[in-house]
């Protein structure tokens, strides 16, 4: 049923948009400098900049997209400047939405899950829930006071995580610049400079494809989170960019509805869990669409 309605919608998003006029240039900013080589040279080598990807390419006759490397810490500077900008992986919040245009979803991610060397010690019953979740990062550093935690400066782990976060002890916190496609997080706890990372599980798989790395960290999910969290292409409110990301919306729209997503999810996930991101994605743009319409 979601299909159809999505088919209808592309239609109409052409018909709207085709005769809009466009900046010639749009700045894309990563985090991540394996992520701006991925699109540079039109390679994937991880689902999330894998399907982004394509959607560059497919726009590339409308849009000249210059990516380049910006350190986190700095983004929300280029964010604010009046040229169009945009930026990946983006999680949408009601305090973002004010500030910035967001695309539709493009990448169902993994929610963060807590990370450990697999050498130490597991953490204690006390710690977790009935499911074996960890119950409260808060909890966890008190019973643990001289263990510490990896974080991403500048990052935003969402309202469940942020405010127990918050709570912490900064001297227990190890904040580091940038992104982590590359894994240097993962590499800290690999050899001992702290006990824990929070990291999102795709990077980790992509991390330790090799099967000799496979055993070297041990996961925690997180009590009270969701399973996913929807990503999405995030872009300052200059002059064009309204038009970008209707663009960009119509093009997620086609390559849903045409297959090239679920080709993205086949090459990285088991057949199970490609086909449940795809028919989530599908649940999430049809509701995006009808909000869409409505408006």
């Amino acid at each position: 049923m979601y299909k159809g309605f999505i088919v209808f919608f592309c239609i109409l998003l052409n018909l709207l948009f085709v005769n809009k006029s466009f900046a010639s240039d749009i700045i894309v900013i990563s985090g991540s400098e394996s992520d701006v080589d991925q699109y540079t040279q039109n390679r994937g080598v991880y689902l999330g900049s894998e399907t982004n990807r394509i959607i560059f390419e497919d726009l590339k006759q409308r849009f000249t997209f210059v990516h380049k490397y910006i350190p986190l810490v700095r983004q929300a500077e280029r964010l604010a400047l009046s040229v169009p900008t945009c930026v990946t992986h983006r999680i949408e919040t009601i305090e973002r939405l004010k500030e910035y245009y967001f695309t539709f979803p493009i990448n169902l991610y993994e929610t963060h899950r807590l990370y450990q060397k697999s050498s130490d010690a597991e953490l204690t019953e006390t710690l977790l829930d009935e499911y074996g979740n960890v119950k409260s990062l808060v909890a966890l550093f008190q019973k643990l006071p001289t263990q510490r935690l990896i974080l991403i400066k500048n990052a935003n782990y969402g309202s469940v995580l942020q405010n127990q976060i918050d709570r912490l002890d900064p001297a227990r916190l190890m904040l580091v610049n940038g992104g982590d496609l590359e894994g240097r997080n993962l590499l800290l706890v690999e050899r001992g400079r702290a006990e824990f990372v929070l990291a999102l599980p795709q990077l980790v798989k992509t991390r330790y494809l090799n099967p000799l790395n496979k055993d070297k960290l041990r996961s925690y999910k997180l009590a009270d989170m969701p399973e996913y969290a929807p990503g999405h292409i995030m872009c300052n409110k200059s002059a064009y960019n309204e038009g970008v990301v209707d663009a960009i919306n119509s093009s997620i729209v086609k390559l849903f509805q045409n297959g090239s997503f679920e080709k993205v999810y086949a090459k990285y996930l088991p057949n199970d869990e490609a086909a449940r991101i795809s028919k989530e994605m599908g649940f999430l743009l049809e509701s995006k669409i009808q909000g869409n319409l409505a408006l």
